[in-house]
């Protein structure tokens, strides 16, 4: 959860970003996210070991902050 931590949610996207996972666009002074290939297939293997599985996300933060 990022309630009260914004920080710590734009770091986590400029990390996806560099991990290829998501990429970014700037449209009318707002900027915009999208899944790329590789972040498809981490959503899929999200989806499949249920969407409730805290162990996913901690693995996907840890990775992603290497």
């Amino acid at each position: 959860m990022f309630q009260n931590k914004e920080g710590q949610l734009y770091t986590l996207l400029h990390l996806l970003e560099n991990k290829e996972l998501i990429t970014s666009e700037w449209k009318s002074e707002k900027k915009y996210y999208s899944l790329m290939k590789k972040g498809v297939k981490y959503l899929a293997a999200y989806k499949q070991a249920g969407s409730n599985n805290p162990m996913f996300l901690k693995h996907l933060l840890e990775e992603v902050s290497l």
